[in-house]
């Protein structure tokens, strides 16, 4: 009886553990991309994430392009380094009322 329950536990325990470990995984870039970024333009990136060692093997910058494309680019990179401080700029002016319309003209909320 005590062999059967271990190995119940055992099996939910892999069932439950293994599913976090994988989606936590999905999203890690594993290297550089090889893509070069002296093309991208500051305004075709709409936002940007740092990914730490820890989960992922390598510290990398992932920068989010305005059609969802992800490029995973060299944080110490001063062109990428460009890129973060004018996303940061324009985001912290653009702020959570001021969206930009698909048109390029800026909606702002009345109160």
């Amino acid at each position: 009886m005590n062999i059967t329950a271990f190995s119940v536990c055992c099996l939910i325990s892999v069932c439950v553990i293994l599913p976090a470990v994988s989606s936590a995984t999905t999203d890690c870039c594993l290297s550089v991309s090889s893509k070069d970024l002296t093309n991208l333009k500051p305004n075709r990136v709409k936002e940007f994430t740092i990914q730490n060692e820890g989960i992922c093997s390598i510290k990398i910058t992932v920068l989010i392009t305005v059609r969802n494309k992800r490029i995973c680019a060299d944080p110490d990179s001063p062109l990428v380094k460009d890129i973060i401080k004018k996303v940061t700029i324009r985001n912290r002016r653009r702020g959570p009322g001021n969206k930009k319309r698909k048109g390029g003209q800026k909606v702002r909320k009345i109160h």
